[in-house]
C-alpha cells in the first residue's frame, strides 16, 4: 500500500475545514432548538439552506470568537426568515435587486478568513465561476417559480449577504 503524505497547505485546508464545520454544526443546532421553539424550523433550515449556498464560495465576515460568530449567525438568520416571511417584493423588484446583488457579490468574492489559506490564482477563477452558476441559478429561480416564502427568504438572505459581504470587504 501506498504511503500518502500532505504538504503543509494541504494539511491547513482540512484543518480549516474541519474546524468550520464543527463550529457551524453546533451553531446551526444550537440556532435549530431556538427556531424550533417558534416553530420556524423548516424557515431555519431554508435560511441555513441559502446562506450556506451563497457564503461557500464567496466568503464574508468572520469573527474572531465562537459567540460573536454565533450572534452574527443569529442576526443574519433570523432577519432572513422574518424579512422572508413577511416582506414580499414583486418579481419586477426582486429580478433586478437579485442581479444587482449577483454581480456585488461576484465582484468583491471571496472574502476569506484569514485563518484560512490565500487561493492560488486558478482557484479564484474556479470559485468565482461556481459562485456565479449558483446565483445565475437562484435568480433563474425567481424567474421561473411562483414565489413562496421560501424563495422569499432565499432572496433576503441574498441581501443581507451581500450586505455583510461588502461590510467584510471594506474591513479586510
Amino acid at each position: 500500500m501506498a504511503k500518502h503524505t500532505l504538504n503543509d497547505y494541504d494539511k491547513s485546508i482540512i484543518n480549516f475545514y474541519i474546524r468550520g464545520t464543527l463550529s457551524d454544526l453546533s451553531k446551526t443546532f444550537l440556532l435549530f432548538l431556538i427556531f424550533y421553539f417558534l416553530n420556524l424550523h423548516k424557515e431555519l433550515l431554508c435560511g441555513v439552506f441559502f446562506l450556506m449556498l451563497f457564503r461557500v464560495f464567496s466568503g464574508g465576515i468572520h469573527c474572531s470568537t465562537y459567540f460573536s460568530c454565533f450572534l452574527l449567525s443569529f442576526a443574519v438568520l433570523s432577519s432572513g426568515v422574518f424579512m422572508g416571511l413577511n416582506m414580499f417584493l414583486s418579481k419586477g423588484g426582486m429580478i433586478p435587486l437579485c442581479i444587482l446583488c449577483s454581480i456585488i457579490i461576484i465582484c468583491l468574492s471571496p472574502v476569506m478568513s484569514s485563518s484560512r489559506p490565500k487561493l492560488t490564482s486558478k482557484e479564484l477563477i474556479i470559485t468565482k465561476i461556481k459562485l456565479s452558476i449558483i446565483l445565475m441559478g437562484f435568480a433563474l429561480t425567481i424567474v421561473f417559480l411562483d414565489t413562496n416564502s421560501y424563495i422569499n427568504i432565499g432572496f433576503w438572505i441574498l441581501i443581507i449577504h451581500t450586505a455583510q459581504l461588502a461590510v467584510a470587504y471594506v474591513r479586510r
